[in-house]
C-alpha cells in the first residue's frame, strides 16, 4: 500500500508540475499576442529573464534594457557605466554624433541634449535623433556636428572604408572633432588610416556587456579633441 501510494504521489506531482509548465508556457504566448510586447522579448520570457509583470506594457526604456546584440551585424553594446562616461562627455559638445553607438544615443536624448543618432538598426527608430545609416554607403548629411563618437564593427567594415564613412559624415573636414574606439593591438593601422584626422589614444578603454575582458579584445577610444579633453574622458 506504501508503494501504490508513493506512486500515486509521484504521478501526481508530475501531473501538477506538467500543468504549471503548461500554464507558464500558456501564459508566455498570451503575453507575445499583445502589441505591446516586443517580439525581442520572446527569449527573455522563454528564458524566465522577463522580470517585468506580464500585466504591464513594455516602455522604450524597458525595451532597450532588453535588446539583444546582433552580433551577425558585430553589434557588441556599451556597459551601462561606460554609456554613462560617455553621454556625459558627449553632452559638453554642440549637437554629437554618435555612430555605431545608438545606446550613447539613447542616453543623450533621455537627457535633453540635442543629438543625432546614426545607426543601421531600426530597433532605435523610437528615437527622435535617429537616422538610418549605412556605413558602407555613407550619406552626405551636411550638419555641423560638435562631435562624432563611433563605435564601429572592427571586422566588417575595413579601415579604408570607415575612414570614407566619416570623410563625408564629417564634410571633408579633417578638424572635425572625432572619437572612435577600435582594437588597441590595432592602433598603429588606425593611425595611419587615419592620419588626416590627427588620431591619438585617449587612454580611455570602455567596457562592454558581453567582449570577454581578454588582451586581444583590448579597446580603446583614440581622438583628436587634445590632451586635456582626453585626460577628462579618462579621469
Amino acid at each position: 500500500m506504501e508503494g501504490s501510494r508513493g506512486t500515486h504521489a509521484s504521478l501526481q506531482s508530475t501531473s501538477e508540475a506538467s500543468r504549471e509548465r503548461h500554464a507558464s508556457l500558456q501564459s508566455t504566448s498570451e503575453a507575445l499576442k499583445r502589441p505591446k510586447m516586443p517580439l525581442l522579448s520572446l527569449f527573455w520570457l522563454s528564458e524566465g529573464r522577463f522580470s517585468l509583470p506580464l500585466g504591464r506594457k513594455v516602455c522604450r526604456k524597458d525595451a532597450e534594457a532588453i535588446m539583444l546584440e546582433l552580433h551577425e551585424n558585430e553589434q557588441y553594446f556599451f556597459a551601462p557605466p561606460t554609456i554613462a562616461r560617455l553621454a556625459d562627455f558627449a553632452a559638453q559638445f554642440p549637437r554629437p554624433c554618435c555612430l555605431c553607438a545608438p545606446l550613447i544615443g539613447a542616453e543623450l536624448e533621455k537627457r535633453g541634449v540635442d543629438c543625432l543618432t546614426l545607426d543601421c538598426d531600426e530597433r532605435f527608430a523610437h528615437l527622435k535623433s535617429f537616422r538610418r545609416y549605412d556605413l558602407f554607403r555613407p550619406q552626405w548629411l551636411g550638419e555641423e556636428l560638435g562631435l562624432i563618437l563611433c563605435d564601429p564593427p572592427f571586422f566588417k567594415a575595413s579601415l579604408s572604408q570607415l575612414f570614407q564613412a566619416i570623410r563625408v559624415l564629417s564634410r571633408y573636414d579633417f578638424k572635425q572633432p572625432l572619437l572612435l574606439c577600435y582594437l588597441t593591438r590595432r592602433a598603429e593601422n588606425l593611425r595611419g588610416a587615419f592620419a588626416p584626422f590627427g588620431l591619438e589614444a585617449t587612454g580611455y578603454y570602455p567596457t562592454y556587456q558581453t567582449v570577454r575582458n581578454l588582451e586581444r579584445n583590448e579597446i580603446e577610444f583614440f581622438g583628436n579633441l587634445g590632451k586635456e579633453s582626453h585626460q577628462q574622458l579618462r579621469a
